[in-house]
């Protein structure tokens, strides 16, 4: 058996985090291409993807997530920091680390270690293993259009974290706005549609229920 380590951010990206989802991405690609390769030799392909879980690793609590960022600053040439600025830096560390690390982060870290044991012990292993209440939500809402995933996070960092988003110093102040606009908008025009239906659905089932 093989057992690959993947996230939750292999199928909904959070901001700030572009390396590492690649990485994680690349984890699930990889893991469904060998999983089938391998089958005529007998060996099976699982993969577990965890939610948040700030207690292990980098994430172990205190400054060290915090002083990772800040070092990783530190290392840019005068000109990048330039281009995005220090107001930028406070705005991404604390969505990391009071948000993203603090709010939507599991505290039993030992369910990681469950999963693991599960695929590669039990008889019957899952393929994936997603673990985390987080994880769950977030996989569900992968399969949302670009534009909703977008809306979500701008929701979880303004309103939930309550962490102003601040742009790099040297972006254009109409940026966002000018980005939002260029995408077409008949997919946003469809969803709504489709959520009015249910909506209606769901107000006129108890309805004809209580008429039977």
């Amino acid at each position: 058996r093989i057992v690959n380590v993947a996230s939750i951010v292999g199928h909904f990206s959070f901001p700030y985090l572009g390396t590492y989802g690649a990485t994680k991405y690349a984890v699930e690609g990889y893991s469904d291409s060998i999983r089938q390769d391998l089958h005529p030799w007998g060996v099976t392909v699982h993969v577990v993807e965890p939610g948040i879980f700030p207690m292990t690793g980098l994430y172990s609590g205190g400054t060290v997530f915090q002083d990772a960022i800040t070092g990783r600053y530190a290392e840019l040439s005068r000109e990048t920091q330039e281009v995005y600025g220090e107001a930028y830096l406070k705005s991404v560390t604390e969505a990391l680390t009071e948000g993203l690390y603090g709010f939507l982060s599991n505290k039993d870290r030992f369910k990681v270690s469950e999963a693991m044991e599960h695929a590669l012990l039990s008889p019957s292993p899952k393929y994936r293993y997603r673990v985390g209440l987080d994880c769950r939500t977030m996989y569900l809402l992968s399969f949302l259009p670009e534009w909703v995933r977008d809306m979500v996070n701008e929701f979880l960092q303004n309103w939930v974290f309550r962490v102003e988003a601040v742009p790099p110093v040297s972006a254009p102040k109409d940026g966002l706005s000018m980005a939002k606009s260029r995408y077409a908008a008949p997919t946003k025009l469809i969803f709504i549609i489709v959520i009015i239906f249910l909506s209606l659905i769901m107000l006129l089932a108890p309805c004809r229920t209580m008429s039977m």
